[in-house]
């Protein structure tokens, strides 16, 4: 494997591209070549780039969303990928396709939802884990938009989460409700503050909607990360969206 080179220019990629003898690597042989650790993210799936012999695109999910880069085994290509002849952004159309639902899943995932708060008709599932503090800065941008959007809250606490795994036993023991996201995420972060992990006595929802919710994703390919909107055309975007960018894109993706 020769040693990766970063080019951003689209036509010095396309050049590349063509170059002859590459083969297209795994995303689990892009992430050891590449070295990527936790903190960068990790590949999680690939797709072909049309036209272009044996060059591949790879996902990077990271905490605050995704990128992508592209291969054709010899070189590492980092920058934008122009399709001229349908007038797209190579990487941002496969992105929009993974990152959309079908209507009949997305009927689905919303009666996963712990909580139904507001009354809009925009609507909007929400997929967070009480320990994240990513998911409690967009709880606190999209607060006091209930009356425009309803939301769907699903709780789905990381494994490395336990903090937030001992929250969410309590809330769907508990079965709270609540007004607003704002008392939903002040309720989150203090049982997060309290100790243990343990069901309360002769409540078991927490194991069993887990195992429920990580089929669904297996299921449907997805590997979140967190926060995650799911929008009602089924689209799909991860990380702490400011107030502004959150209502914008609720407008561009409702039915």
């Amino acid at each position: 494997m020769k040693s990766f080179t970063r080019l951003v220019p689209v036509a010095l990629a396309l050049f590349l591209a063509v170059s002859a003898g590459a083969q297209c690597l795994s995303p689990e042989e892009v992430t050891k070549n590449l070295g990527l650790g936790l903190q960068d993210g990790r590949v999680i799936t690939s797709f072909p780039v049309r036209d272009l012999n044996q060059m591949c695109g790879y996902v990077v999910q990271k905490s605050d969303g995704y990128q992508i880069f592209y291969s054709n085994g010899e070189y590492f290509i980092f920058g934008r990928l122009i399709d001229f002849s349908r007038s797209v952004e190579v990487g941002e159309a496969f992105l929009k396709s993974m990152q959309t639902l079908p209507e009949a899943e997305l009927a689905q995932l919303k009666k996963f939802a712990d909580y139904t708060i507001g009354h809009g008709k925009k609507e909007v599932i929400l997929l967070t884990d009480p320990e994240c503090p990513y998911c409690h800065q967009l709880e606190k941008a999209v607060a006091g938009l209930e009356s425009t959007v309803t939301f769907y809250v699903v709780l789905y606490p990381l494994d490395q989460h336990p903090a937030g795994q001992g929250a969410t036993r309590r809330l769907m023991c508990r079965e709270s409700t609540f007004n607003t996201i704002a008392d939903y995420s002040k309720m989150a972060e203090k049982l997060t503050a309290e100790p243990g992990i343990i069901d309360e006595p002769g409540c078991n929802a927490y194991g069993e909607k887990r195992d429920s919710i990580a089929e669904f994703f297996k299921k449907n390919n997805l590997q979140p990360a967190f926060p995650t909107l799911i929008f009602s055309n089924g689209y799909h975007i991860s990380g702490a969206l400011p107030r502004d960018v959150f209502l914008k894109a609720v407008e561009d993706n409702s039915k």
